[in-house]
Order: structure tokens, then sequence, then C-alpha cells
């Protein structure tokens, strides 16, 4: 997988969520390099796990943003990121239960779901944004709520909860 990188060509537009998806790739490359370098520099299981819980929070505050603001393509957005979440933990629990091994094509599948999904879907409630920039409803970091998916790892560190998954 060649390095993904950020550039402002990935900006939407909304502030908040751009600094998410920087962030998500920011998260995506420490997958890319927790898995090949030698010697391994952290946990790969780890590293993906904090990738879905971030997509998991980021994704629901889209939602509510767009939810917020009718959002004409709201439903549509909506399975695109279901369609993405219920693949990504899929091919998570099959590594976790030994019937997959996590692997670069998986970091492949993500990038390329990331930046298509960015560039395509995102910019269009971005476009949606700027054209009603004086109607919207403004959520800050500061209104967001932590999210706890169902199916969301913690590492075994000094950081983590009592009786949580190792993520090897």
């Amino acid at each position: 997988m060649p390095t993904l990188r950020w550039n402002d060509n990935f900006n939407v537009g909304v502030e908040q969520f751009d600094l998410d998806h920087r962030h998500l790739f920011e998260l995506l490359k420490s997958c890319y390099d927790n898995l090949t370098s030698v010697p391994p520099v952290g946990d790969f299981g780890c590293s993906l796990d904090a990738f879905i819980d971030y997509a998991t929070d980021h994704f629901n505050e889209e939602e509510k943003w767009m939810k917020a603001n009718n959002y004409p393509k709201f439903a549509e957005h909506l399975n695109l990121h279901d369609r993405f979440m219920t693949k990504i933990i899929e091919i998570r629990f099959d590594c976790i239960e030994g019937r997959n091994s996590l692997s670069v094509g998986i970091l492949d599948f993500v990038k390329y779901w990331l930046t298509n999904h960015v560039w395509a879907a995102d910019t269009s409630y971005g476009r949606f944004a700027a054209s009603n920039s004086n109607h919207l409803r403004r959520r800050s970091y500061a209104d967001r709520e932590p999210s706890v998916h169902p199916t969301a790892y913690a590492c075994q560190s000094q950081h983590a909860p009592r009786g949580s998954v190792h993520c090897g």
C-alpha cells in the first residue's frame, strides 16, 4: 500500500469533519506502519481497532450533523457508513477468530474505501454545507458525546479497562 498522505484535496469544508478525516488517515498510516515495520513498532490489531473506534465516533457525529441539518442524502450516506462498518468489523472478527489474517490487502480495502468516500460522499455534504451555511446548525467538539460501539475493542495496556480484549 503506497503511503496515504493527507492533502487539502481531501477537505470537505466542514472543519470538524476535515479534522476527523485527517485523523483517520493518520490512524490508517499507523496500521500500515505497525503491520510492515521490522521489527514491529506496535500491535496492528490494536491500531486497526483504534481506526474502527474512531471511525464509529466520526460516523455518528456526521450522521447527527446531517440529520440536524436535513441533509437530503442522509439515508444514502448512512447506508454507506453501515455497509463499511459491517464489512470492517466482520474482517476484524474473522482475524480474531483465526479465519483470516490481518494483511496489507485489508488496509488497501480500507484506504480505497476511505479516500473514495471522502472524495465522493463527504464532499457532497460539504457542498450542501457551503450552499446552506447561513442556516446550518453547528456542532463543536465540546458537543461531542463519546461513542461506545458494541464491537469496540480496547488494547491491553496501562490505559485499557479491566477485562478488555487483547488485540493480537
